[in-house]
């Protein structure tokens, strides 16, 4: 991967991946559950870190 000066890496350049989302048969109930879970897991997380 290539670096800019700063020493952070240059996203550019990066290839992008399909993903879940890209499917074109997504399960819109399915996806809203990941969401929601996904939500919970990040609420936890910044609640641990503010506890710290």
């Amino acid at each position: 991967m290539s670096r800019l000066g700063s020493g952070l890496p240059d996203l550019r350049v990066r290839k992008r991946r399909a993903e879940l989302m890209d499917d074109p048969d997504l399960q819109l109930d399915l996806h809203l559950d990941a969401l929601r879970a996904l939500a919970r897991v990040n609420w936890v997380s910044l609640g641990s870190l503010r506890l710290g």
